[in-house]
């Protein structure tokens, strides 16, 4: 089955982008918070409510809701009993029956039932169909602004102080690298965005990010030699390493809250830094200080930028690429290895024994031209015209079983 050459690429684009783009798709960034508040509104709505539809007893019982501060006059019931009958009615506040005098007012938290009731000569009778009570509930609803005294605007569809879909990222904890010190998120009248209830209290509030503050000073991204890359910072010689944690806001935007120092004091965290020494000198991330290193993918490279092997007063210096350790794409580093020997290969005149660190004599050369370590003077193999034929029949045997296995 052949693969499109589209799903390829797809596929190879879905395995490297992440690594490709996963420090440049965030922002290095802290938090400013914000808060919403359930407030009053300047203006009211009234309510009405249909009774009798419900009845303990002899009366109808009847709850009146309020989310914020509601009012009753006389003038909003509407009782509709027969006309030979007579009204009446009682008004339970938070267990306790109140006097009929209006207005009756009552607020978020109070519980008020409304009893009402027909009577005639001794008899109680249901309320007729269309009986009502109104009540005007002043409205409440959401502000947002960056403090309780700088509320700007009110948030649409909140009527009531109702919010079950608000979005937004949280962050409770953070360090501020302008100055180094740990800040925690303000209070707020609920925990986090799990815990509100269907309406708000007038005066509740929650603190939440309301903006991201991403000038933050020099402080740009590095990788070590494991592409995992960090957020450094401070002066060069003095370097910042800083640990973040990534949050996404409600539209997937990325960012990378600072939250600790991860290390400090470091020489340097990028190449630039190491410019003043020389051109070959790098910023090794193992370490985090200017070395004479560099990514390799063979030893030849290493020897080109740092030179060829040098051997004085035995000792041998010698530069390789160390597969062992990778440096990003790269498949090692750039290593001087120094070794103290007891010849230099310039002394020698035959073969080095590298491993050993000494020139190799006229027997032990012998040895190694025999055991085939060393090509300048080949051993020829050859073969008897017997050998020969039977070579040849093994390899016609093999072809013949071959044909037969396909063509099976």
């Amino acid at each position: 089955m052949r693969l499109n050459p589209k799903i390829i690429l797809l596929i190879l684009t879905f395995l490297f982008l992440p690594i490709i783009t996963y420090a440049q798709d965030c922002q290095l960034a802290i938090p400013r918070y914000g808060i919403i508040q359930c407030v009053n509104a300047s203006e009211e709505k009234t309510i009405r409510l249909d009774i009798g539809e419900e009845y303990k007893g002899d009366w109808s019982i009847n709850t009146l809701k309020c989310l914020s501060y509601c009012i009753i006059k006389k003038k909003y019931i509407d009782i509709n009993c027969r006309s030979s009958h007579t009204e009446e009615y009682q008004f339970i506040k938070n267990g306790e029956q109140i006097n009929n005098t209006f207005p009756i007012t009552w607020g978020r938290g109070d519980k008020l039932i409304f009893k009402v009731r027909c009577t005639a000569k001794n008899n109680t009778y249901n309320l007729r169909e269309g009986s009502y009570i109104e009540y005007n509930q002043r409205v409440i609803i959401f502000y947002e602004g960056w403090n309780e005294t700088t509320l700007e605007k009110p948030i649409g569809n909140t009527t009531d102080c109702s919010y079950k879909t608000f979005k937004r990222a949280e962050v409770d904890v953070f360090l501020d690298p302008t100055d180094g010190t740990i800040r925690l998120k303000p209070d707020s009248t609920y925990e986090s965005l799990g815990k509100f209830p269907e309406n708000w209290r007038v005066g509740d509030y929650y603190t939440y990010v309301r903006a991201w503050e991403t000038e933050l000073g020099d402080i740009t991204f590095t990788y070590d030699k494991y592409n995992n890359y960090y957020w450094c910072g401070g002066e060069k010689e003095s370097r910042i390493i800083y640990e973040a944690e990534r949050i996404y806001d409600p539209n997937g935007k990325c960012y990378d809250v600072p939250i600790a120092i991860y290390s400090s004091g470091l020489e340097c965290c990028f190449d630039s830094d190491c410019e003043h020494l020389g051109e070959k000198y790098v910023c090794d991330p193992d370490t985090w200080s200017c070395e004479q290193t560099r990514w390799c993918d063979s030893t030849p490279e290493c020897k080109e930028l740092f030179g060829e092997d040098t051997c004085e007063e035995d000792t041998l210096n010698t530069w390789k690429c160390n597969i062992y350790r990778p440096w990003g794409e790269y498949k090692g580093s750039c290593e001087l290895e120094i070794m103290k020997v007891k010849e230099c290969p310039q002394d020698c005149e035959r073969d080095y024994n590298y491993e050993k660190g000494e020139c190799v004599v006229q027997e032990e050369q012998e040895n190694l031209l025999i055991q085939g370590y060393a090509v300048a003077n080949p051993v020829k193999l050859e073969l008897s015209l017997l050998q020969k034929i039977i070579l040849l029949i093994c390899m016609i045997i093999i072809i013949i079983e071959v044909i037969y296995y396909l063509w099976k």
